[in-house]
């Protein structure tokens, strides 16, 4: 997963000046919502990859529970379900679905999300690391 430079560069410089204590997916700005249901909420990825798998990304949506949760073990039946439900919606749309654990370090906002990935599937990207494997140069391959 990548995300372009100009991305990268904004996404580096909001976890710099971002000391606020409130989570950012508590309370999304309206702009970011895509759709509401009753537990969850469907944004718009503020700082999206451009690469996903080796594809160009085309849309990168988050579905976030509405409740301040930091894993998936902490939601109720209900909230299971909708969740998967909204899973199968996505997947069916042809997104892919990737979810970091809390323990992991390279995720940013402890508040449980569920990254939305649809790529340009008939597009493959071969990439060239630079530096660091997040800024990169890609060729297009049929």
């Amino acid at each position: 997963m990548n995300r372009n430079i100009d991305t990268e560069n904004r996404y580096r410089k909001y976890r710099k000046t971002n000391n606020s204590d409130l989570c950012v997916f508590c309370n999304p700005p309206n702009a970011q919502v895509i759709k509401e249901l009753k537990y969850f909420r469907v944004l718009a990825n503020e700082f999206p990859y451009d690469k996903w798998d080796y594809r160009q990304v085309e849309k990168h949506l988050m579905l976030v529970s509405k409740k301040h949760y930091v894993s998936l073990s902490e939601f109720s039946k209900k909230e299971k379900d909708e969740y998967t439900d909204t899973i199968i919606e996505y997947e069916k749309k042809g997104y892919n679905i990737y979810t970091r654990t809390n323990s992991n370090g390279s995720k940013s906002v402890g508040h449980v999300h569920t990254h939305l990935i649809k790529t340009n599937s008939n597009e493959f990207i071969a990439l060239t690391y630079q530096k660091e494997p997040y800024i990169s140069k890609a060729t297009y391959a049929s």
